[in-house]
């Protein structure tokens, strides 16, 4: 049952990737610029 729920999450999180990489291909890298989180040491 668990494993079903978390498959669908994984699916549906799949899909919504490739919805934003289809309207804007640099969807994340544009994401990712002036991020610089500090790292927990």
């Amino acid at each position: 049952m668990a494993s079903d729920y978390l498959n669908k999450i994984f699916e549906n999180n799949k899909k919504w990737i490739q919805d934003k990489l289809s309207l804007q291909p640099n969807y994340f890298d544009e994401l990712g610029k002036g991020q610089n989180p500090n790292p927990y040491i």
